[in-house]
């Protein structure tokens, strides 16, 4: 008997342990930087949640990068969770980096802190470009250079970058690559171009080198001054050899906008034409109208504001704008159309009025502002008998507010399914050491009825799985995915969380849960409404988990994801 306890108390002081030993350590590759010097934060967990690094003010971030591993400890193979952020200051000083923070159900585990100093002592080898004559580099085996195409800019005129190696051997690969960054630059969007296909050779001070191109970006400064663009980093193959190049800086000027602003000017440069179609009349009270305004141009179209149409009260929104976006993103910035779509009703009868609309841009071409106009728009409405004004008001108001809610409830949900997992996976390790330590009193028979019974409640799971995968009619939740695209860790969790939501409605049974995500779509593939899709699925599965352990993404990689998608879930 006195056995036994023993036995159970150390099963439950094991317990303890494992839920007490949560590994969250934070740490950096270089304490005492200098000014403009590139640096890595790293934290490693043992807990699979988002880990959130503070920084100070005047930390310029740069590339992050998330990912897991495996360690041997203690002779056991443990996982461990990890993410990097490179970045660099622009002021010297003493600097606090950390903590880092991971919230598990209602418990948030803090890491350590470390303190940086960063002098401006001019001894950093990442020289500004220029100050490294062209002589000098040309006698270099390999160097990096910062391509733009302008060096002096207004703010929010897009400014197109890249970065520009040469070398006197015959490059094979490159690996290592750490991007070129600068504070000025948080509008930063990728333009394709191949990585290093398009090798060809070119002059510099009358040597000939082999030389390529990489990581294309078009950018849009949102701040007024002087600012350095840091260097990138890479290893560059040579046969069996590598070359590690640490590139030139660069510099770029960022000017205000000459002239006085007029009121209605909201940031947009380039050049746009802003033109008013009505898709959709009303004639009636109550009837929904859908006017359209469409800004079509090149230049920051992608960051237009929605407009506020200032509705009379006789006139109210029926639902957020949808906003349809038709361009890309090129030397000329965002080239295409982008298009506002709002469904308008109308509450009274009468002449009813929407506002003249006005809209400015700065011209970039003649370098001085320019206002459109939109006349106003009168509708002939006739009265609707028994229309209920205040009922109509309502259902609006929820249409408004309906994506919020949905929302919050989700962040609600998901943020109670830590705790939640964290209690279960205790429990079940907990009773399953429980379980091995009375099994041995069980007979072998005993064990193997037990054992058949097992496989019968295996059969009738999968059976309800198969079952509840007949019905087809559970819709994909595709809510605020698109708005949150040039986001894309945010993008990619809200994915996430909607596609298995999606999964666990579609295989919806009380025992099913059991089964992993693998063994449900497995089980989906052979039903017949479902089979076609589910290669495409896994896909999906596949890119978010590249995006959550280690691959860096941008928001052209959330697009791709984003058409496949809407492809399945938008038949």
């Amino acid at each position: 008997m006195q056995l036994k306890y023993c036995h159970i108390v150390f099963f439950l002081f094991s317990f303890v342990g494992f839920s007490q030993n949560n590994v969250l350590n934070l740490s950096v590759s270089n304490t005492n930087p200098e000014v403009g010097e590139s640096f890595e934060i790293s934290v490693k967990s043992s807990l699979s949640q988002d880990i959130q690094i503070i920084t100070p003010t005047g930390f310029v971030s740069g590339a992050v990068m998330n990912g897991i591993s495996q360690q041997i400890i203690n002779s056991k193979r443990k996982t461990i969770y990890y993410k990097t952020e490179s970045g660099l200051f622009q002021n010297e000083g003493t600097f606090v980096i950390g903590p880092a923070k991971i919230r598990s159900g209602n418990k948030v585990y803090t890491s350590n802190t470390i303190v940086v100093n960063v002098s401006n002592q001019g001894k950093n080898s990442l020289s500004p470009q220029g100050k490294t004559s062209a002589q000098k580099l040309s006698e270099r085996v390999a160097f990096g250079l910062i391509e733009t195409n302008k060096t002096s800019v207004y703010i929010g005129e897009p400014i197109r970058l890249n970065a520009r190696v040469y070398a006197k051997f015959e490059p094979n690969s490159f690996e290592n690559y750490k991007e070129y960054i600068s504070k000025c630059f948080p509008d930063k969007k990728k333009i394709p171009n191949p990585d290093i296909a398009n090798v060809e050779m070119k002059s510099f001070e009358n040597k000939r080198f082999y030389s390529f191109s990489y990581d294309k970006s078009i950018c849009f400064p949102t701040a007024t001054g002087t600012f350095t663009i840091q260097p990138f980093q890479m290893n560059l193959g040579n046969f069996f050899d590598q070359e590690k190049i640490i590139s030139e800086s660069g510099e770029i000027t960022v000017k205000p906008l000459p002239g006085e602003k007029p009121p209605s000017f909201n940031g947009t440069v380039g050049k746009v034409k802003m033109e008013r179609i009505i898709k959709k009349g009303a004639k009636k009270q109550g009837d929904v109208a859908v006017v359209s305004y469409i800004f079509s141009g090149s230049g920051n179209i992608h960051s237009i504001e929605i407009p506020d149409l200032k509705l009379p009260p006789s006139i109210q929104l029926y639902g957020d704008p949808e906003i349809k976006e038709d361009f890309e993103f090129n030397e000329n910035g965002a080239e295409g159309k982008l298009t506002i779509d709002y469904n308008i009703q109308m509450l009274d009868p009468g002449k009813l009025l929407i506002p003249t609309f006005e809209f400015s841009y700065f011209d970039l071409e003649t370098e001085r502002f320019i206002i459109s106009f939109a006349d106003s728009i009168y509708f002939e409405v006739s009265e609707t008998p028994g229309f209920d004004r205040k009922k109509a008001q309502e259902e609006a108001n929820k249409r408004l507010t309906s994506k919020k809610n949905k929302k919050d409830s989700q962040d609600s949900i998901f943020s109670s399914i830590p705790f939640l997992v964290s209690i279960g996976v205790g429990l079940i390790t907990l009773l399953g050491l429980l379980f091995l330590f009375f099994r041995k009193r069980n007979s072998k028979n005993e064990v193997q009825v037990k054992n058949q019974g097992n496989e019968k409640e295996d059969n009738l799971e999968i059976q309800e799985v198969q079952n509840s995968n007949s019905n087809g009619d559970v819709k994909f939740d595709l809510t605020n995915l698109e708005t949150q695209i040039d986001s894309p860790s945010d993008y990619i969790k809200c994915l996430s969380e909607k596609m298995d939501t999606w999964l666990n409605e579609v295989s919806k049974s009380k025992v099913s849960t059991k089964l992993s995500r693998v063994e449900k779509l497995t089980i989906m593939e052979k039903e017949s409404a479902l089979s076609e899709d589910i290669k495409a699925i896994k896909y999906i599965f596949n890119k978010i988990d590249e995006a959550r352990y280690g691959l860096q993404v941008d928001s052209s990689f959330c697009r791709e994801i984003h058409e496949k998608v809407v492809e399945i879930f938008n038949k």
